[in-house]
């Protein structure tokens, strides 16, 4: 819940918009993606401390085109097959943002 927290300070003192979902699945990876950045970033399996791989990738390349995929795979078809739960924004939210822009609402 920190990480929740620090990304939704940084996200409400900056610009653009901010989205975090948790996944019932066990990923072997951390995704972020950026305006025009893609960053993903393997989890280690071994004891202790040690490297990981991070790769990142500008849009327009196959591997952002590989990643993209992989982010949409998780939020929209995760949340679609109740895999995934969007925690920020809350649902409510989001909900209430869709009503508001209704015509005559």
């Amino acid at each position: 819940m920190k990480l929740v927290i620090f990304f939704v300070g940084l996200a409400e003192s900056g610009q653009g918009s901010l989205s975090i979902y948790y996944a019932d699945q066990s990923p072997t990876y951390s995704l972020y993606r950026f305006s025009k950045t893609a960053v993903m970033a393997s989890y280690r399996h071994a004891q202790g401390r040690g490297p990981f791989v991070t790769l990142t990738a500008e849009r327009g390349g196959e591997l952002y085109a590989w990643l993209r995929s992989e982010w949409y795979g998780l939020t929209e078809d995760g949340l679609a097959a109740g895999l995934t739960k969007q925690v920020y924004p809350p649902q409510e939210e989001i909900l209430a943002e869709d009503h508001a822009e209704q015509p005559g609402s």
